[in-house]
């Protein structure tokens, strides 16, 4: 796998829990939610997508908060 194909998988995948969180209603998913919901099957995997999704100003993680994810809608566009 190239360095490119690397890159377009974890887009993919950024893009796969941003969906989830936004799909998610009354009440924001947890970590092992979004893991079902993604396909993704490492935990650590989804809070390091969290974290992009933070700072690209997507969301906003509250500490300490079960589900505590707040989506930022229309401040950025979603992650294309």
């Amino acid at each position: 796998m190239t360095i490119n194909d690397e890159n377009v998988l974890e887009h993919k995948r950024v893009r796969a829990v941003y969906d989830a969180i936004q799909n998610s209603h009354p009440l924001t998913p947890t970590i092992r939610e979004l893991m079902d919901a993604t396909g993704i099957t490492s935990s650590s995997m989804v809070r390091y997508y969290l974290q992009k999704l933070d700072k690209a100003e997507l969301i906003e993680r509250v500490p300490n908060v079960a589900r505590g994810i707040i989506l930022l809608t229309n401040k950025n566009a979603a992650p294309q």
